[in-house]
């Protein structure tokens, strides 16, 4: 019970971190030699206190001594860096290694092996990040933090880069990121690349795309044919008018159109369809998710 009562903090932490948006553990490491008082590389408990502060933690006295007691290794009454960083940063779950090798294995066929850091740099897709899309941050920005980062992390200033400094790099990056998914759509949105699909899952959204087509066909209107009424349901989502549909918009489509999807379910189907991973799904790409005999025809949607 106290290893899961740990856990519990640990990813309260995570979710801290990621809610202040600090990409990786830099900040982290800075406020732990901050609250360093006596600047022996280690916390007591009332230090590592304060650091937890910072970060948007306050734990009740007992959850803090057991966090102490479980990250304490070496048995000193304290917490040093290592360790602490170690429990915050645990190895990349089986998901995220296979995202992270998904995104490897694109970078390397782009650049035809190891990329040097220049290569790598120019694969990046600034424009992609969450905080450009949403208008937080210009693309040109994003591009400046990844490279720092990257070269911070991993230690490289030029040269190639090799799959272990990519997955360093991915490791820091996930200790700042609580949730599976929310991980897999940071790659995939950096690399233009898709997490793949398990057997049972592709046989789930298989059966959600014969559901959704069956609903579309059904709201027909008369002699109206099923472009038209997939048009009608696109242009209704699209709620920004912006010829494209978000993840909320898409959403909002599913339940327009009767179809009861999980959230799981609708992150999953929206990432086979958004072919270029750019976070919305042109009418082309809704489309062929829900009237596939007229995607390939443009003409019908001009009409």
């Amino acid at each position: 019970h106290m290893a899961t009562a740990v856990e519990d903090i640990l990813d309260d932490l995570r979710e801290q971190l990621f809610e202040r948006g600090w990409r990786d553990t830099a900040r982290l490491q800075e406020l732990f030699h901050t609250a360093d008082w006596n600047h022996n590389g280690r916390l007591n408990a009332d230090e590592l206190n304060e650091c937890l502060n910072h970060c948007g933690l306050f734990l009740s006295v007992r959850d803090l001594n057991a966090l102490v007691r479980h990250l304490d290794r070496e048995g000193k009454g304290s917490v040093g860096f290592t360790e602490f960083l170690s429990a915050v940063r645990p190895p990349l779950s089986e998901r995220r290694q296979g995202i992270v090798a998904t995104a490897w294995a694109h970078v390397e066929a782009a650049c035809g092996g190891a990329p040097s850091c220049a290569s790598l740099y120019k694969l990046y897709r600034s424009d992609n990040v969450h905080e450009v899309l949403t208008g937080e941050m210009s693309a040109d920005r994003a591009q400046a933090l990844f490279e720092h980062d990257f070269e911070r992390i991993t230690g490289l200033d030029g040269g190639r880069v090799t799959v272990s400094d990519f997955a360093v790099f991915y490791r820091n990056v996930s200790a700042c990121v609580p949730d599976d998914d929310m991980f897999v759509n940071i790659v995939e949105r950096a690399w233009g690349v898709v997490e793949r699909e398990t057997a049972k899952e592709a046989e789930e959204l298989d059966r959600l795309e014969a559901a959704v087509r069956a609903r579309v066909v059904s709201k027909t209107h008369g002699a109206e044919s099923e472009a038209r009424a997939m048009r009608r349901l696109f242009e209704y989502c699209d709620q920004d008018r912006s010829g494209a549909l978000s993840e909320e918009e898409f959403a909002m489509a599913m339940e327009r159109a009767g179809v009861k999807i999980t959230p799981k379910q609708l992150r999953a189907f929206f990432r086979r369809y958004d072919k270029d991973s750019n976070g919305r799904l042109s009418i082309g790409e809704f489309a062929e998710a829900v009237c596939p005999t007229v995607a390939a025809s443009y003409s019908c949607f001009d009409a």
